[in-house]
Parts: C-alpha cells; structure tokens; sequence
C-alpha cells in the first residue's frame, strides 16, 4: 500500500525525522496525490501568506508546509534487497529529480548515519518495503526531509489495524484545482499523467488535475463534471484516457456532456476514449453537439495524447 506524503511524513517524525511545519509561511502547497514529478507537472503552488490559501487547500487534499531554503538535496532510501531477502539503505550526493539508480550507493557518509539507522528502525517496525526520502536537504546542521514516499507490505495489514486511516486518506482527490483554462477530465492513473503532461507540452495550461477510475457510476462522473466545470475562464474541454477495459465509456461521456450542458458552457469538447460502448458514446456525442451547436471531436486511442492535446490550442 502506498501511502500520501502527509501518512508518510508522520511516520517519519514518529522516527524523529525532521520534516517542514504545517501552515507556516511562505509555504509550498502540494496536492496528495499517489503520482510523482508534482512539481514538473505545475502541480505545486508557492505561496506567500495564508491568504492566499483556497478553501480546498485547507483540506486533506493538499498539504501546506513551510517552503524550506535549501542549496543542496540528496536522496536516501530505506528499501528491500530482494536478492538477500533484507533491508539494505541507499544514498545519493544528488537528490531531487536529478537522481538516478547509478547514482545511489550502500555506502552511507558518517553524517547521515543517524538518519540511515532511523529509516532502518521505521521500516521494520511498520513493516515498509520503502521508505524514501527525496530531497533530504540539511539546514543549519539539521538534516530535513522535504518530501517522503512510503509503501507497505499488504501481507502485515493484520498486525496494524491503523493502517485503515491510511486506506481512507489514500484516495486520490478527485478534483484539484489549478490556474489554467482547460478544463480536464482524465481517466486511468497512469493514463491522467501521460494525458497531463501532453497538455504542458503543447502549451496550454489545465484548470484542473481529476483522475477518474475503475467503473464510477453516471451520477458519480456527472458529480466530478460539474465541479469541473465550474471553474473560470474555460476554453476548451478535454476527456482523455487510455483504452479502459470496464468502464462504461458511454455513461461516463453522457455524464461528462449532461454536466457541460447544466454549465452553459459553449467552448469546444475534445474526446479522446476507447473501451467498452465507445461506438455508443460518439455517435451519442456527435448527435449531442449538432443538437446543442458545440465543436466537439470525438478520437479513440489511434490518436494519440500528444495529438489531441494540440487539438486545444
């Protein structure tokens, strides 16, 4: 079970591992969400005051800490060695996104040490196949873990009964709004990433982050559309998601379509699904955006993300 960064940095505290305040300012404000490259993904916002907090990021969706001034980052893991059956810790003089499996090594500086033993202790007493920490920075002599990434084995669920709290907070939101005007309705968490970044890359900015997965009913679609949907200054409209093999595509794009309609929208949509019902949801769609006189195209997974993220600028 993967945990969110808030679930993992309390088990790092536990482990009398520093990590940045909550609610104190400048402040970075990132959501929780189980995907990283947060902060590539224009996902994190800086932030000045409080004021400057929205209603959700004040909520569980996003966690709000201290923006900490660092010149150095480095990456330290508490992780399993599979060919010896035991947990081996891994560091890198280099950390952030810059780090890569040739530069870790099991050879631990005497300064982090302490921390190494620490991680070492955390894993094994909540049964952890990885506890990582990456950027680790130091400041003023204090080793500091600005983010953290926990997975747990789901064979010792039994011998941790608070792990529950952890299946509850693990739900990944299901709308976090952003500063763009694309309006962003993804499905599938790896395909909702991809989907992501083939918006940046074409230049345009999304309003939105919302994964949508498994085989959510109309209502709950049509729910998560029309919070959506009523953020400012939309342009343009996109579904996207891989080939689904259970989702009703149908429903989900009625649900999707019966929401812009509520919103009185008028910008373009652009539809990029495949699966079960897909020839019913576009001739649905087609027939819908003749009646309601939207622009709307309608691609299956031929087209690829790339290509129909360009279709929105």
């Amino acid at each position: 079970m993967k945990l969110l960064e808030r679930d993992g940095k309390k088990i790092l505290r536990d482990a009398g591992i520093a990590a940045p305040r909550e609610f104190v300012f400048p402040a970075v404000v990132k959501p929780q969400i189980l995907s990283g490259r947060r902060g590539e993904r224009g996902l994190i916002r800086h932030i000045q005051s409080e004021v400057e907090l929205t209603e959700d990021e004040r909520g569980k969706k996003f966690l709000c800490e201290e923006f900490i001034v660092h010149e150095k980052e480095f990456y330290i893991a508490c992780t399993i060695d599979r060919a010896v059956g035991d947990y081996q810790i891994l560091f890198s003089e280099v950390g952030g996104g810059a780090v890569t499996p040739a530069d870790m090594t099991t050879n631990i500086p005497e300064k982090f040490s302490a921390i190494a033993r620490a991680l070492l202790a955390a894993a094994k007493k909540n049964d952890a196949t990885l506890i990582e920490i990456n950027p680790l920075v130091e400041v003023a002599g204090t080793l500091i873990a600005l983010d953290a990434k926990v997975e747990l084995d789901d064979a010792a669920a039994a011998r941790h009964p608070e792990w529950a709290l952890y299946k509850q907070s693990g739900i990944t939101p299901k709308n976090i709004l952003l500063d763009g005007n694309i309006a962003c309705i993804f499905f599938g968490g790896g395909a909702s990433l991809l989907a992501l970044d083939a918006l940046f890359a074409a230049g345009a900015r999304p309003a939105n982050f919302t994964e949508i997965s498994g085989n959510p009913s109309y209502g709950a679609v049509r729910a998560i559309a029309a919070q959506v949907l009523s953020a400012p200054k939309i342009i343009a409209v996109w579904i996207a998601g891989s080939h689904a093999n259970f989702t009703n595509v149908f429903e989900t794009v009625r649900a999707v379509l019966d929401a812009y309609e509520v919103a009185k929208l008028s910008c373009p949509i652009i539809i990029r699904r495949d699966g079960p019902l897909t020839t019913e949801a576009e001739n649905y769609a087609f027939a819908w955006a003749e009646r309601n006189d939207i622009k709307l195209i309608f691609d299956r997974i031929d087209i690829s993300f790339s290509e129909s993220a360009k279709l929105l600028i």
